[in-house]
């Protein structure tokens, strides 16, 4: 999985570099998955470019204030990735999961208030966060 931060786009002009700073990304195709977090403005400005170059390309959008625990983030990650009902909501079923890349190609996940990911989360959490992420 690859991480990617849209920068924050107050102005227009901003917005342009987000989607230059973007184009490789855009050019390439869809990854099997990459993680963008950011203000939603230059989130969005990305997808439109994404989807207007890879028909593709499938993005999702992941609250992180839903994300503050494990608990949390495995719910909010299974209920948008639509898992199946199998998902056993924890760190072994996420792996599981994860082993199927083909399941992911061309998506995209964006990360809303990303700084809020396992805030109440401990460090196991937050290094079994980082093992899944590795898989992908």
């Amino acid at each position: 999985m690859t991480a990617v931060t849209a920068q924050q786009a107050p102005p227009q002009p901003a917005r342009k570099d987000v989607i230059m700073d973007a184009q490789a990304l855009v050019q390439v195709g869809p990854p099997t998955a990459v993680i963008i977090t950011g203000e939603w403005r230059a989130v969005v400005t990305l997808q439109i470019a994404m989807e207007d170059s890879h028909k593709d390309t499938n993005f999702v959008h992941l609250r992180g204030t839903k994300m503050r625990t494990a608990a949390g983030f495995l719910s909010e990650l299974a209920a948008v990735l639509q898992f199946p009902v199998w998902f056993g909501e924890n760190w072994d079923a996420l792996e599981d999961i994860l082993r199927d890349r083909a399941a992911f190609a061309g998506t995209v996940i964006a990360i809303y208030d990303a700084e809020q990911l396992l805030a109440d989360g401990s460090d196991a959490d937050r290094r079994n966060l980082a093992e899944a992420m590795e898989q992908c």
